[in-house]
C-alpha cells in the first residue's frame, strides 16, 4: 500500500455524501444519495475495506494502518469569544416548508431565550428575510415613483391615488391562483406580483386617460367600450404566454412557477377591476364633484 491508496479510500469516506437530483414521471425532485451507513461510528472508520493493489481483495483499515485519536481545542467554534454550536437540517417540502417549521419551533427557540441563550437563525431563513425586507424595500420606492409618475400624467395627485388602488384588488386573483395550483406563497409569488403591479398600473392609466375625456356618463360608459378589446387582448396573450410555466411546469421551471400564477391570475382578475370597477369609480367621483 501507498499513502495515496489510503488517502484516496479515506477522503471517499468522509467526503460529504454525494447527492445527485432527477426528476421522476411525475415531475417531482428525487434525490439519490451514495455514502457508508455506518459513517458516523468508529468502528466504520476502523473496518473501512480497501482494495489491495493489483489485486480483488479487500483488507479493513485497522490492518494496514494504526489509528490514533485525540481531542482538539481548535474544532471550538467561537464568535466574540462565545462557544457557538451549529444545527443544521434538510426539510422534506411536501411535507412542511421552512415557515411552517419555524412556527412550530418558535416556542422552543423562545424558552431557550427566556434561558439566556443566544439564537441566531441562518440559512435558508435568513436569506428568506433579507429577500422579504429588500423586495418590500424595492416595492415602497416602485409605488412612490409610480405615484410621481401619474401625478405629473394627469395634473391630479387624487386621480393618482385612485390609479393605485386595482393593486390591491388584484391580490384576490393571486390568492385564488395559488389555491387552484395548490401552491403555497413564496418569495417567487412575491416577485412576479411586484411585476404584476406595473401591468395593471399600465392597464388603469391607460383606461382613465381614455374616459377623463368625457363630459357625462353616456361618454364615459362609450370610452371604457374602446379600451375593452386592448385589455382583453393584452390580459389573454399574457395569460397564454405563461401558461406552459403555470400548467405544465417541469424540472427546474417548477421554481418560477409561483411567479408565473401571481402574474397569470392576477392579471385575470386585474382585467375585471378595470373593466368595471375603474370607470365606475370614476363615474361615481364625477358624479360627486
Amino acid at each position: 500500500f501507498t499513502q495515496l491508496d489510503i488517502t484516496k479510500a479515506l477522503r471517499e469516506y468522509v467526503e460529504v455524501d454525494r447527492l445527485s437530483k432527477i426528476v421522476n414521471d411525475k415531475n417531482e425532485f428525487m434525490e439519490v444519495k451514495m455514502g457508508f451507513l455506518d459513517k458516523n461510528s468508529l468502528s466504520g472508520l476502523k473496518n473501512l475495506h480497501i482494495t489491495i493493489p493489483n489485486s480483488e481483495k479487500q483488507v479493513a483499515l485497522k490492518d494496514i494502518t494504526m489509528l490514533n485519536f485525540s481531542k482538539k481545542t481548535t474544532m471550538i467554534k467561537k464568535e466574540d469569544l462565545q462557544k457557538v454550536y451549529t444545527l443544521q437540517a434538510s426539510l422534506d417540502k411536501k411535507i412542511i416548508t421552512s415557515r411552517a417549521f419555524y412556527k412550530k419551533l418558535n416556542p422552543l427557540l423562545s424558552a431557550l431565550k427566556a434561558k439566556g441563550i443566544k439564537i441566531s437563525i441562518k440559512g435558508e431563513a435568513q436569506k428568506n428575510s433579507q429577500m422579504k425586507k429588500d423586495i418590500f424595500q424595492s416595492l415602497i420606492f416602485s409605488l412612490f415613483g409610480i405615484l410621481l409618475i401619474l401625478t405629473w400624467v394627469f395634473k391630479s395627485i387624487k386621480l393618482s391615488l385612485y390609479a393605485l388602488t386595482p393593486i390591491p384588488l388584484s391580490i384576490l386573483g393571486v390568492l385564488v391562483g395559488h389555491m387552484v395550483l395548490g401552491l403555497n406563497l413564496t418569495l417567487s409569488s412575491i416577485l412576479g406580483l411586484v411585476g404584476l403591479i406595473g401591468i395593471i398600473v399600465n392597464d388603469t392609466a391607460l383606461m382613465l386617460s381614455f374616459i377623463q375625456k368625457a363630459k357625462n356618463h353616456e361618454e364615459i360608459i362609450s370610452l371604457a367600450t374602446l379600451r375593452l378589446k386592448p385589455i382583453i387582448l393584452t390580459s389573454i396573450t399574457t395569460m397564454l404566454g405563461f401558461g406552459t410555466l403555470i400548467f405544465f411546469a417541469s424540472g427546474e421551471s417548477l421554481l418560477m412557477q409561483p411567479l408565473a400564477v401571481s402574474i397569470g391570475f392576477g392579471l385575470l382578475w386585474a382585467t375585471v377591476v378595470n373593466l368595471f370597477y375603474v370607470p365606475i369609480g370614476y363615474a361615481l367621483g364625477k358624479r360627486k364633484d
